[in-house]
């Protein structure tokens, strides 16, 4: 769970339960684009070459930009996590170069969250937003592009249930390994 820690602080009753990012698989769509655009510049380098030097320095400063582009779609993706802490989900946004937006909700303010998958593609690469409805506000937030939101979406429930009721009650609602083989559940992993 390390590299989080410049972007936030936490309390000190408070620890680190997840930190998430959005799926790889939408860094790479959102990429796809420029690299194939740098490719198409570099097959087509003979004949910019060959219109002289505007030619050199249209591929140039197209090939300058189209990295750099590259670069920004990249450190946003890196940049923007989501913390599940013991308390509150801390939301860091990346948006450019420069700008950086973080969102704190307090788990007490949640009344209540939802998985949702958008399309074939997200429902067979396992990834999806999970929407969150707040008792503070009339509209609710929602982590995006998350890689199996059902493992996230349990994460936060249970860290909710442990800051209702306490970690003691929450683990003598919670069935036993044992209990849930004979009625036939998944036994649920233990890590994300």
């Amino acid at each position: 769970m390390s590299g989080f820690t410049e972007h936030i602080t936490l309390g000190d009753d408070e620890q680190a339960v997840v930190v998430f990012r959005s799926s790889p698989i939408v860094i790479w769509v959102h990429l796809s684009f420029p690299i194939l655009t740098l490719f198409v510049l570099f097959l087509f380098l003979f004949p910019l070459v060959s219109l002289g030097t505007n030619g050199i320095i249209f591929f140039i400063a197209a090939v300058i930009l189209d990295i750099l582009l590259i670069l920004r779609m990249a450190l946003v993706w890196y940049g923007t996590i989501t913390v599940l802490t013991t308390r509150r989900i801390l939301c860091v946004k990346r948006q450019g170069f420069f700008k950086k937006e973080t969102q704190e909700i307090l788990l007490e303010n949640i009344s209540e969250l939802a998985c949702h998958f958008k399309g074939l593609i997200q429902t067979v690469c396992k990834y999806g937003d999970v929407r969150l409805t707040l008792y503070t506000a009339s509209s609710g937030s929602v982590l995006r592009d998350l890689m199996q939101p059902q493992k996230i979406l349990n994460s936060i429930s249970q860290q909710i249930a442990i800051a209702k009721h306490g970690k003691e009650a929450v683990a003598d609602q919670q069935p036993t390994s044992e209990e849930n083989i004979k009625k036939g559940r998944m036994v649920p992993k233990k890590s994300l």
